[in-house]
């Protein structure tokens, strides 16, 4: 949508360089300040046909801006090709060739004073302070032609535009990438959370024995032995909160359902409260994960091998 719309808004822009009629702005470059008045410009042709251009550096069109050391000029019926410019100064003349096309886009000759009476011609843009809206007149005021030139004027516009969708599309992508993620709705019964159990010292190889088939564990505590399956916490006392992490990583991968063990109440950090880890621990999983404590609460209800879980 914004490259659509800033390639909409550019066809608003004028074209640089546009012109409503076929002038040629003619402007006299003195960086040296060679020239202490306004010089004598004749502008030949290849046939040695030749027009005399009058330059001027008051402020007053087609000038810009008074003194500041650009003479500026107009030329009418120019076509395209090889031009030879003689300008003369007080004490010396300057000249300079170049082919010119006054169709294109870009209707400034200018014209660079150097030393050796070389003049450096070249015909491009010019800059928005040189060139506004000038109305060219004969010397009796009737206007002969009106030139529309807008140098840079809009380029600033192009470079808001790029920029703002450039910014948008930052801000966009940033803010769709922090966004929390909401789960999709899901149809049918809510699952029943698994309710955490009690389980006896002796009757730890039978859970394993029943629920490894089935279930991959994390363990809090030492067995003894290695078994497959088996994920063991390294930790020798470490948080519910951080058993629960543990978990919620396994389960990122493949493979059967994740189930916590705790082979004693004491192999959790108790938390700063006094509560009873074995609880928070239940409260942080949320019944995500069956849950089995050797000595656990004892309101839970107690594992065996004949029952179902």
């Amino acid at each position: 949508m914004i490259p659509v719309l800033v390639l909409w808004l550019g066809l608003l822009v004028p074209r640089v360089g546009a012109l409503t009629q076929s002038p040629v702005i003619l402007i006299i470059q003195d960086p040296s300040s060679y020239l202490v008045s306004a010089p004598t410009v004749t502008v030949s042709d290849a046939e040695q046909q030749s027009v005399t251009v009058e330059v001027r550096d008051d402020g007053n069109p087609p000038d810009a801006r008074a003194s500041d050391g650009k003479y500026t000029g107009t030329i009418l019926g120019l076509t395209k090709g090889k031009y030879t410019f003689s300008i003369q100064g007080t004490d010396r003349t300057w000249t300079g060739s170049a082919k010119i096309d006054p169709a294109g886009d870009k209707p400034t000759i200018a014209l660079r004073l150097g030393k050796g009476g070389m003049a450096d011609v070249r015909q491009a843009d010019a800059t928005d302070d040189e060139i506004r809206n000038i109305t060219v007149a004969d010397g009796s005021g009737r206007q002969l032609a009106t030139v529309t030139y807008t140098g840079y004027q809009g380029m600033w516009a192009w470079f808001v535009l790029f920029a703002a969708g450039g910014v948008g599309l930052g801000l966009g992508f940033a803010w769709w990438k922090s966004a929390p993620r909401r789960p999709s709705v899901l149809r049918g019964a809510s699952p029943s959370p698994v309710v955490p159990r009690r389980l006896r010292a002796g009757e730890v190889g039978d859970l394993l024995a029943a629920t490894l088939p089935g279930h991959r564990l994390v363990v809090v505590g030492d067995s003894g032995g290695e078994e497959p399956r088996i994920w063991r916490v390294a930790e020798p006392h470490p948080l519910p909160g951080e058993v629960v992490v543990a978990a919620d990583e396994l389960a990122r991968w493949s493979g059967p359902p994740v189930g916590i063990l705790v082979l004693s109440p004491s192999c959790l950090d108790a938390p700063g409260d006094g509560e009873d880890p074995a609880r928070v621990l239940a409260r942080e999983a949320e019944g995500r994960f069956p849950i089995w404590v050797v000595d656990g609460p004892w309101d839970w209800s107690i594992w065996s091998a004949e029952g179902s879980g």
